[in-house]
């Protein structure tokens, strides 16, 4: 078990070390320990979901608060350190806010913003499906938005998660990602060059889907075109690939694309 209060005294970001330094007071008496990041993902899931303190109120600073509070503060750290974010919330864990503005603030946020909400009050229930089902992962350094993961993961037939990839399934769920999205009554739509200050445009998008079509088809020439990448180029061609399929998504919902 990895004792977290020590893990936090040996390793923290600057922004931990001025924001959070933890109090002796407020440590638990027995300070949270984890097995590994599932274990630590889990009880980040438990701290987070609604709670009530003894005297039958929301948690709301009271000395048990506090002392989850920096249970919680403990388990982002572990998490920050161990290289993983939330999809919902980027930049939580690298910048973590306190377990009642994340709980009460962010969740509760969230789930208004989706409509869950009668205008006053957001049920305990849906908070609490709403933490279940937030989306933890390891940074791969691709950059790749939530709504751009969760189209690869939708197109892609292997169930792998988009962080345990390799580039080249990455670059095989991209060309049928873009495939997906411009192809409709078998001609691919045309979106001029709007994309990306006018720097993306329709030919950089075929000359990109022509480049990936060797990673989606298991000819022999196909198969030795893809190994003459090299790994650096694979990883470019990666991170190129999930900026596409942004601005793509992102001018879909601006009224979409025109057909060719």
């Amino acid at each position: 078990m990895i004792d977290l209060k020590n893990f936090y005294n040996e390793r923290k970001s600057s922004y931990y070390a001025e924001k959070y330094p933890t109090t002796q007071d407020d440590t638990p008496n027995t300070p949270p320990s984890v097995l590994d990041g599932e274990d630590a993902i889990r009880q980040f899931r438990n701290l987070a979901y609604p709670h009530t303190t003894p005297k039958g109120g929301q948690g709301e600073g009271g000395s048990e608060d506090k002392v989850m509070n920096v249970a919680f503060i403990l388990i982002c750290n572990y998490l920050d350190q161990m290289g993983y974010l939330i999809e919902e919330f980027p930049d939580f864990l690298s910048r973590p806010k306190s377990l009642n503005e994340f709980s009460y603030g962010d969740v509760r946020g969230a789930l208004i913003a989706k409509g869950a909400s009668n205008g006053v009050t957001v049920r305990w229930a849906d908070r609490r499906a709403f933490v279940d089902g937030l989306h933890f992962r390891k940074k791969d350094g691709y950059c790749a938005s939530a709504d751009v993961r969760a189209l690869i993961r939708r197109i892609s037939t292997s169930g792998t998660d988009f962080s345990d990839k390799s580039p080249d399934e990455l670059l095989e769920d991209i060309a049928n990602a873009i495939e997906n999205l411009l192809k409709k009554n078998g001609r691919f739509q045309k979106i001029g060059d709007e994309l990306g200050c006018g720097l993306l445009g329709d030919e950089d998008i075929k000359k990109y889907r022509a480049m990936l079509q060797d990673f989606r088809h298991r000819e022999a020439s196909n198969i030795q075109n893809a190994q003459s990448y090299s790994e650096e180029q694979k990883h470019f061609l990666v991170r190129y690939g999930c900026m596409v399929l942004g601005s793509i998504l992102e001018h879909e919902e601006g009224g979409g694309a025109k057909k060719g």
